[in-house]
Parts: structure tokens; sequence; C-alpha cells
């Protein structure tokens, strides 16, 4: 019997000791009760610019860096989209003249409308910021901006490739290298690496990771 063929055999008489634990069928769940969308409360800062008429669900996916640039470039165009909702009818108009004290008070952005942010991985990292700062991740002297979105990751992995001293691993680089941060970012930094996302208008849980 050549190599090969005693590889797979013992792959498949290995293939048999395989087991997994069932998960048992949910017998009866409480709609009232647990971490739902609809348990958590509107936040008084998200109000004003909220409607329930509109309900908007954004998906961020996995893939480091380029996945937190591309969640970042989503949250900055839906900033930029703008348009007058009318709170008395729940329905968008047209208002006119647009720098009317009126058209001011009802003009709101469709990054206003975000009810829920799912994310996971990389992406996590743009959905945390922004349920932490909210507005303020469009600010380049952010954090968010200065020591992630724009930091030269690749610069630090190339460096501790050809040298990585013993207390490289006492200050936790590697996965931390992009978590890097200060100010609030790195205050907080916990909450990206333990699976936080966000939500407009409250603050719910995903993946984070990259």
């Amino acid at each position: 019997m050549n190599i090969r063929s005693l590889v797979v055999l013992l792959a498949a008489v290995m293939s048999g000791c395989a087991a997994y634990t069932r998960t048992p069928r949910l017998a009866a769940y409480d709609l009232t009760k647990g971490y739902r969308f609809e348990q958590l409360p509107l936040s008084a800062a998200a109000a004003p610019r909220n409607s329930d008429e509109l309900f908007v669900v954004l998906a961020f996916s996995g893939g480091g860096t380029r996945a937190a640039a591309l969640s970042y470039g989503v949250l900055a165009q839906l900033r930029e989209v703008r348009f007058h909702w009318n709170p008395q009818t729940g329905e968008a108009e047209a208002c006119e003249p647009a720098d009317s004290p009126r058209c001011r008070a009802l003009e709101r952005s469709l990054l206003d409308e975000v009810d829920v942010i799912s994310s996971v991985s990389g992406g996590s990292f743009t959905a945390a910021y922004y349920a932490l700062r909210g507005d303020a991740i469009f600010d380049p002297a952010e954090p968010f901006h200065r020591a992630f979105l724009y930091y030269p990751v690749q610069r630090d992995l190339l460096g501790h490739a050809v040298y990585y001293p013993k207390t490289a691993a006492a200050d936790g680089l590697g996965r931390s290298l992009l978590c890097r941060s200060e100010g609030p970012f790195r205050t907080e930094r916990r909450a990206a690496s333990t699976c936080q996302t966000a939500r407009r208008r409250s603050t719910r849980g995903s993946g984070a990771s990259a």
C-alpha cells in the first residue's frame, strides 16, 4: 500500500470518530423579554432625527482595514443624502425655500434614519466607533482616522517580521496592531475587540476582529 492510499484510509477511519452535539429545539420564547430590537429604548439624541416610519439597517462585512474603510465610506455617503421629513404626515416632502427656518428644521440625512448596524470583523471597528462617538467619526482629527483608518499597519507588520522583541508580545501586538489608537478609541478599544457594534438609536452587539 502506497503512502497516498494509507493517508486516505486513515482519514476515512478517523472521520468515523467525529461527533457533534445536537442543539435542542427551543420549546418556548417570550418576545417581551431578552435582547431584542423592540426592547431597546430610543436615545434622546437620536429622537429628533429618527422616525419610526423609516427603518434603515446597515450590514458591514469583514475584511480588516479594507472592510472598515468601506464601512466608513458608506456612513459618509449616507450622511450626504439630505431630504426633508414631515413628522406630521410621516412622509418626505419637497420643502421650499430650502434655507427657510421650517425647511432647516425638517432637514435630515439618511444616516440620521439608520436604526440598526449589524457588523462582523473589520466592519465592526467602524460600527463600534460610530456607536461610541457618533458624527465625530467624520472628523479627520479623530483617532479613528489618525490611529486606525490611515495608520500604516503594513509598516509595523513588516518591521516586526524583521525585529520582534519580547516586549512586543507583552504590549499585545498582533491583533491589537489593528486596534492601536489613542484618546477615546484607546479607552474604548475593548468595546471593539470584544464584539461591539452600533445601533444609532441605542447600542447593539456583534463581532469585531481584524
